[in-house]
Parts: structure tokens; sequence; C-alpha cells
């Protein structure tokens, strides 16, 4: 199910299969035990708000026979089932409109579920977290399962709680994560080392501990991470950045071997010392993790803050007892674009977050400008990525610990105030005299002196919108010849 559901449309949901489950018992049509499982009753019995539900039925071939016939009821609501995957005995409903039943309305509309037979599993190719399901036990679909506190099974028609495991409520109550008691944890995490993530992702979420055997089988097996696809792992990483933000998880995964082995970018930041006049706070990763901290849970947000120091080691240097990073937003930008790429960001996504890292110092001198002109000059930049770039520029700020124990924050106000004057003026996405034109009336060829004439065109632009609210052409092209006869006659002496 879509996560940015309402989670009130997944609990309806299942107070519909239950309805219709019981109705169908009742009659002899339907008698196959059917259970929901997973996170959604993990969720409910911590008291948080449950999604993503999930039902298998114990019956070879239920999950096919189960979709068939719900959708059979109901043809105007649900779309006709789909199987997930050819190897896979997993079942889809899709609901398109409201439905009536048991004189109730159910509106799902957008809401979908999938279903599968209870299974056991094997993996066949060591080099693949690809298996092989058939029909298992209830039992057995519980030993198949990652940790213990997903293994809680509820029963629709009696609507009771199922523990096959028998530690299922008990680990939920001690608050630990644990693999299933009687099945080798080392096997779990080779067979699918997905799993090792899924682990420090749930710790993080939910603020669990792992129990000392689950933590070392998950060490023992790191290896086996490196069969994993940039996709998956970026998955497993975008839902903790979704729910709990990424530095639980990165703080969890750096108390293993986890960490260098997936993101070894990422160790130079641990130790690198900062100037403490500005970074009183600690190291590049501790900086790093305070910024994941305050910045907002959204993919963007989150990995933007990542990776926004990540290139700091790669230029530090030493000049008496001041450390300094000089253009090392350029380098993080570089190492951050490899990493996304790495982990299959989408264009999109991976453009927005190259751009905020390396946009993320601008503004830091705001207290030495003298007017708006370089607001204006950031904000095109930025384009519509103006508001990701504010709340990325404030995380860091309120970061950045000064030597008396404050953040550093003055530049914030000052900074606002530019970028509201620039915005005054609605900012063009392109300039009012392009390329061409400068080339024709200097009668240049394209080159190196085109782009510099162009950013002088673009700040002689600027500087009229924000004198006087207009610009034309003429005006620009008059001014530029003005500056460009100026330079080339400071150039002769």
């Amino acid at each position: 199910m879509n996560r940015n559901q309402d989670h009130y449309l997944d609990q309806r949901a299942l107070e519909f299969f239950e309805a219709w489950v019981a109705q169908k018992n009742s009659n002899g049509q339907w008698t196959e035990k059917t259970l929901g499982v997973g996170g959604f009753f993990r969720d409910q019995q911590l008291g948080r708000d449950p999604y993503d539900l999930d039902l298998v039925v114990e019956a070879p071939g239920g999950a096919e026979k189960f979709a068939h016939l719900v959708a059979a009821d109901f043809p105007d609501s649900i779309s006709k089932p789909h199987q997930l995957g050819k190897s896979y005995p997993i079942w889809e409903l899709s609901f398109k409109a409201p439905l009536k039943f048991n004189q109730q309305t159910f509106d799902l509309s957008g809401v979908s579920v999938q279903i599968a037979d209870t299974q056991k599993e094997s993996f066949m190719n060591p080099q693949s977290r690809q298996r092989v399901t058939t029909y298992g036990t209830l039992e057995e679909d519980c030993r198949r399962r990652d940790f213990t506190v997903n293994m809680i099974y509820w029963d629709l028609r009696r609507r009771e709680l199922i523990d096959p495991s028998g530690h299922a409520l008990i680990d939920l109550q001690r608050k630990v994560l644990q693999t299933h008691p009687k099945v080798d944890a080392h096997k779990i995490f080779s067979d699918d080392p997905l799993r090792i993530l899924r682990l420090f992702r749930f710790q993080a979420q939910l603020g669990f501990q792992v129990l000392p055997d689950t933590l070392a089988a998950a060490q023992a097996c790191c290896d086996r991470l490196s069969i994993l696809s940039g996709e998956r792992m970026r998955d497993e990483m975008n839902k903790a950045a979704l729910t709990c933000g990424l530095a639980p998880m990165i703080r969890a995964m750096d108390q293993s071997e986890v960490l260098e082995k997936i993101f070894p970018e990422f160790l130079p930041m641990k130790n690198c010392a900062q100037d403490p006049l500005y970074h009183s706070e600690g190291d590049v990763f501790v900086h790093t993790l305070m910024v994941m901290d305050r910045a907002p849970r959204t993919v963007v947000l989150q990995w933007a803050a990542l990776l926004h120091d990540v290139g700091k080691p790669n230029t530090q240097t030493f000049e008496g007892t001041r450390i300094k990073f000089i253009g090392h937003e350029v380098h993080s930008e570089a190492i951050g674009r490899r990493i996304l790429e790495r982990l299959v960001f989408s264009k999109e996504q991976a453009e927005r977050i190259a751009l905020l890292v390396r946009l993320h110092l601008r503004g830091g001198d705001a207290t030495q400008w003298k007017s708006a002109k370089p607001a204006r000059r950031l904000l095109r930049e930025l384009g519509e990525a103006e508001s990701d770039w504010w709340e990325l520029v404030q995380a860091d700020s309120q970061s950045s610990i000064a030597q008396d124990g404050k953040p550093r924050l003055a530049h914030l106000e000052i900074l606002k105030t530019f970028m509201t004057e620039a915005s005054r003026v609605p900012i063009s996405k392109k300039p009012i005299l392009s390329g061409q034109r400068i080339m024709t009336e200097f009668q240049i060829l394209p080159g190196p002196l085109v782009g510099e004439l162009m950013l002088m065109a673009q700040e002689i632009e600027d500087d009229l919108l924000l004198s006087k609210g207009t610009a034309t052409a003429e005006e620009v092209l008059g001014e530029l010849r003005v500056r460009r006869l100026a330079i080339e006659a400071a150039s002769s002496e």
C-alpha cells in the first residue's frame, strides 16, 4: 500500500476484509484461514498509526482465489487482481471507487492491498536475493520473516492476534529486535542481506534495542551487502528518511561494520576536526548528524544534509590555529553525485540534492553584502529549490555552534532581508540580453568572452530592476558597452 495514504484508509480496509471474510465463512463460500500480517499489526500494538496492510491465506493458491472472489463481488469498485511477480504467489487488489457492504459504505479509493499464500522460501543463487517460494504452513511462513516483531498475525474471522514464534508480543513489550529464535540468524541475513539494513532502519524508527546475537550475526554477514542493488539500498534508506530521518539509522550503522561497507565515503568525516571558533560541536561527522536531525524529513533534504559536508576531509587545511575547508562544497557535490548515482536516484531528485549541496554555503557572508544583487543571483540558480535551500541553510546554521556554545544565526535575518528585497522584482529564467545578441553587437565568436559579457549583462539587468523596477535590452546593452570600454581602457594602461 502507498505509504502516503491516510492510515485511516488502511484501518477501514482491514474492517472491510474482516466483514467480508466473516460473511463468506458463515455461508461456507470462503473457509480458508485468512490473516493480516506484519508491520501494520506491529505498529497497531505500539500505538502508532498503522500503514501497509498485507494479508496471507493459509492454503495453496489461496491468495489468487481470495483476490478474485473479492473482486468479483465488487467489479465496479475493485480493479481486476494482478499477480506481482511470476515466481511469487502474491496478488494485489486495488480499490477504485466506494463500495457498499453489510449496510456500510467503504470508500477505499486509491488503496492497494497485497495478498499472498503462506510461504516457505529458498535461495538458490548465493550471488542474488532472488528466492524460490512455495506454499508453506503458517509456522513456515513465520520462520521466513525477518524479525519477531514483524511475525504478528491477525485472524480476520476470529479477530484475534496469533503469535506463531511465541516471541513477537514479548519482544514488542521489551522493545527488542531479534530473528526467530529457532532459525539460524546467520542464514536469515546471508540469504537476504537487505535484512541487515532493515534491522538498522527498524532500530532507528522504533527506538528498539538489537539483541547481541542478532547484531553479531548481522555484522558477520556484512560482506553479503555487496550483492544488494543500489535501488534496494536507496529504498531502505529513504524509508528512514521519511519517518525518523537518516541520522538515527546512520548512527546505528556506524556502531557496526555496515556504514563502512556501504558508504566508505562517510568515514573520513569522522575525526575530521573543524575550527572550534565556528564548530565547537565536534568533527564533521558529528556536525552532519546534527544537521540531519534538524532537517525536515523529506528524501531531498535528508540526503542534502547527509552529503553537504562530505567533501570537507578532501579540503582540510591548517593556518596556524585555524582550520579551513575552502571549496569543500564543490567536492561534496562531486562525491554526492557519485553516491546518488550508485543508489540509482532519479535524475530529478539527484539534481535537486546536488544543487542544494553546491549552494549550501551561499549567503553565509550576507553580513558583508552591499546590495540584493547576490541574492538575485542565488535565487536565479535555486529556481524551485528555494524553500528546500532555506531549510538546509537553517538546519546547517543551527548545527554550527560557536565557542560560546550558541548556534551562529546572525547572518540569517540579514540574508532573509536581502532575499525578500531581491524577489520584490520577478526573476526571469532567461536574461534580457541573449548570447547571440552580444556576439552580434560586439562582433565576437563563441568563447569564454561571451560568457563573461553575459554575466556582466545579467548584473546590469539586476541593477536596473532593483533600482527602478524595469530594464530593456537597449539599456543593458548601452551600459555593457560602457563597462567593456572601461575594462579595455584599464587593461591597456
